[in-house]
């Protein structure tokens, strides 16, 4: 999992604890081995690069619905 942008109602090292918490590894680059790309506001090259490798993405109202659903 990557997490990319800034994101209004987290900050992002909390938004990894969150992850981890949940079994997720994240690293800081997409690459073909990432399953999820969490993007907030101005995500840049790595959105495109997710995309490009067909990675599922969320944004950051996907994640609060996640986060609500204790997934």
């Amino acid at each position: 999992m990557v997490i990319t942008g800034s994101f209004a109602d987290q900050d992002r090292a909390a938004i990894k604890r969150w992850c981890e918490a949940q079994g997720a590894k994240v690293t800081g680059s997409v690459s073909a081995r990432t399953s999820l790309l969490l993007a907030g506001e101005k995500p840049g090259s790595k959105l495109a690069k997710a995309r490009a490798l067909g990675v599922e993405v969320w944004d950051e109202t996907r994640l609060r619905a996640e986060q609500g659903a204790g997934a």
